[in-house]
């Protein structure tokens, strides 16, 4: 596995003008043959910028966890187009006060024919790679216990 750190850039996390949320990591997991980016809260400035330093195919994923829990401050048309995810990971907790994620983010993954998974309905969400493929499970699925619904997933 390869694991690369792209942002924060150096001394970056530092600097006082930064907004709160921008100088989140950015993590690129690599195998030999599937990927998964990690966003933490990074928004639209950050993704452009990324975008523009990553140009052609070094953004592309198999996986995704949705920036800022899928808030409207990220996930641009264009981070979308630079990323093309397989499947998109919204972490969410149950009930959150910031109704994340906003309507008209979830409905841009759905949109692009990206796969859609909530934490807030699945529990955990685990990538399992091989070179044949990966396959993502989700804890509720398999773990049932009668007093919780399996959700559907991925939608």
């Amino acid at each position: 596995m390869r694991f690369a750190v792209l942002r924060p850039l150096a001394g970056h996390a530092r600097r006082a003008v930064v907004a709160s949320n921008a100088p989140s990591c950015v993590l690129r997991v690599d195998t030999a043959r599937h990927s998964l980016l990690l966003t933490g809260d990074i928004g639209l400035a950050e993704e452009r910028a990324l975008i523009e330093r990553e140009p052609g195919a070094g953004l592309r994923a198999d996986g995704l966890v949705v920036a800022h829990h899928g808030s409207g401050t990220s996930s641009g048309a264009g981070w979308l187009d630079a990323v093309r995810p397989h499947a998109a990971v919204f972490q969410l907790g149950y009930a959150n006060r910031y109704r994340h994620p906003q309507a008209e983010v979830w409905e841009r993954y759905g949109g692009a024919g990206i796969l859609r998974y909530r934490t807030d309905e699945t529990g955990a969400v685990t990538m399992t790679t091989s070179p044949a493929g990966y396959v993502l499970s989700m804890f509720r699925q398999a773990e049932p216990r009668y007093w919780r619904a399996r959700p559907l997933a991925p939608r």
